[in-house]
């Protein structure tokens, strides 16, 4: 809440703040996301394929 207005005021300063902050924080955050990519990735490929396995048989079978 401090930063939006400085932002406001002088958007060079806050946005340079911000993009400092971001910087610090983003190889940390980056690390944290393809954690949780590769996860949810493997998680919804598997369900892809027994979703895809249920349709096919349901067509094959009735």
């Amino acid at each position: 809440m401090l930063a939006l207005p400085r932002i406001a005021w002088c958007p060079r300063c806050g946005l340079e703040g911000v993009g400092s902050m971001l910087q610090q924080s983003l190889p940390r955050l980056l690390g944290w996301l393809a954690l949780f990519g590769v996860g949810i990735g493997h998680f919804g490929l598997i369900l892809t394929l027994i979703g895809s396995g249920l349709v096919f048989l349901r067509l094959c079978f009735i």
